[in-house]
């Protein structure tokens, strides 16, 4: 009942507030106010130069006191990424903790491609017309790329080299200095070569050659390489290859070949040796009526007699013999057949027509096995030829006719083991061909002045077949070149590796 009453009580009280009109009291609310802050971003922008462009987000707005994501300039084809217009060097960049609006520049450049020019002057200024006596002169070099190896007027020689190329318009030359000098940081000797190419309208094969051989596996050395322009007497005479002479010595075909009763030498299958006046049994020998010409030892050497011609004669001899007879066993106690084996696939690549007539050659150091090696000579090669369809066409072997590939062939063992390099080097010989050709074509202007000296292109020359001849263009014999070397060696693959 008390209950009742004090629930009654209450009503009534709120019926007389209502009734007397007062308005319930407002709520009162204690919660803090609080004031959202707006956020506050800063523009920051990556602009590229001429000769590039940005990769990533070129505009971004970047909250205050927060770091911009990463960018990186790009350089187009034929420049390069030199800085960011506040001095940054690294072309990845970002901007860390952004408190304004910034703007970034990178900064490019054109890349001037440039080979070396080499400015020969002889004594009195005299004509290169021997191939046996040296004129006295001066050399000087002008590297702008590697100042570090240019020369001012260094003392040398000078004299004629080459067998058919000799007769030529466009030399070639030996040049022999007085001290030993390091051309292109190539290693530092007396004796170098300029060779021609002329009768290569590509200007590449050797180049090519030389590249490949330089990445093979068991190839024993290869001689560098360097373009160069060269002026003799104040002429120009066209774009040049600079390599080493071939001989043994350090930076060379590095063999002991001391005089003793141990067999060392440096040996050049060569059928010209025959008319350049040498000396049967001293200077050279026959084998299996084939001429080799010693390298090394030095046949001039006072210690050096008639005996030790006979003794590597004889080695030679039997060599072959055991190639040609003996089991395979046998055949790689004496020769490396590695070193063979990358040798031939060189030469089958390029059909090189010398390969069993000159130009060709094998090298023992003392206690070790014969080595095939230096590979040299490829200007007449990868089907810059019109009298031999053998060598001329890429669907057939050629350089199976040389006597030792011959007879080592005969080995399955060594076919094996063709067929194993084949595999292995098919993908490196593309990269490496289409690489070096990717180089030379950023140095076209060189390659484009020769033949303004040189008018070949488009006429016929000894001994360009007729399908070189119909390209009048240095750009078409170079994509002659790449093609016919990938189909001949996917001939080669064909046959060697199915």
């Amino acid at each position: 009942m008390k209950r009742y009453l004090e629930l009654v009580i209450i009503l009534l009280l709120a019926f007389v507030l209502i009734g007397c009109g007062e308005e319930a009291p407002d709520v009162i609310d204690n919660t803090d106010t609080v004031e959202v802050e707006e956020k506050v971003y800063h523009r920051v922008t990556f602009v590229a130069n001429s000769g590039g462009y940005i990769s990533g987000t070129d505009i971004q707005d970047v909250e205050d006191g927060k770091s911009s994501t990463t960018v990186k300039a790009i350089a187009s084809e034929g420049y390069e990424f030199v800085s960011w217009s506040d001095g940054e060097i690294d072309a990845k960049r970002f901007v860390k903790d952004v408190t304004s609006d910034i703007s970034l520049v990178a900064n490019f450049r054109k890349i001037v491609y440039e080979y070396p020019t080499i400015f020969i002057r002889t004594e009195g200024s005299k004509v290169v017309t021997s191939k046996e006596t040296y004129l006295n002169c001066t050399i000087t070099v002008d590297d702008n790329k590697n100042p570090e190896y240019s020369l001012t007027r260094v003392e040398a020689r000078i004299k004629g080299r080459g067998n058919s190329t000799w007769d030529k318009p466009k030399k070639p030359y030996r040049i022999k200095f007085n001290q030993k000098v390091d051309l292109f940081g190539n290693g530092a000797n007396k004796d170098w070569t300029l060779i021609a190419n002329y009768v290569d309208p590509s200007l590449i094969r050797n180049y090519l050659a030389y590249s490949l051989g330089d990445s093979f596996d068991d190839v024993p050395y290869t001689t560098s390489t360097q373009f160069a322009s060269v002026y003799l007497n104040g002429e120009y005479l066209g774009l040049y290859m600079v390599c080493e002479q071939i001989e043994t010595g350090k930076n060379r075909v590095e063999i002991n070949d001391d005089i003793d009763n141990q067999i060392s030498f440096l040996l050049e299958l060569d059928q010209r040796i025959l008319d350049e006046g040498k000396t049967e049994g001293i200077d050279y020998f026959f084998v299996n009526g084939q001429p080799y010409g010693i390298k090394a030892p030095d046949t001039e050497d006072e210690a050096y007699n008639a005996d030790q011609c006979t003794r590597i004669q004889n080695y030679i001899q039997f060599c072959i013999d055991t190639i040609r007879n003996g089991s395979y066993a046998d055949v790689k106690t004496c020769i490396d057949v590695n070193s063979f084996a990358d040798g031939y696939i060189i030469h089958e690549l390029f059909s090189s027509i010398d390969v069993n007539f000159s130009s060709w050659y094998i090298s023992k150091d003392k206690g070790d096995r014969v080595k095939n090696g230096p590979i040299w000579d490829f200007d007449i090669s990868a089907g810059n030829v019109d009298y031999n369809d053998q060598a001329r066409f890429n669907d057939r072997l050629f350089a199976n006719n040389n006597t030792w590939y011959k007879y080592l062939l005969r080995h399955q063992e060594f076919k094996d083991l063709v067929k194993e390099k084949l595999t292995k080097y098919y993908n490196l010989i593309h990269q490496v061909i289409d690489e070096k050709i990717a180089e030379v074509m950023m140095y076209k202007p060189y390659f484009l002045e020769n033949f303004e000296k040189w008018k070949i292109l488009g006429k016929y020359g000894w001994p360009n077949p007729p399908e070189i001849v119909a390209i009048n263009t240095w750009e078409g014999q170079v994509e002659f070149v790449r093609e016919w070397l990938f189909a001949k060696l996917d001939f080669m693959v064909n046959t060697y590796c199915r």
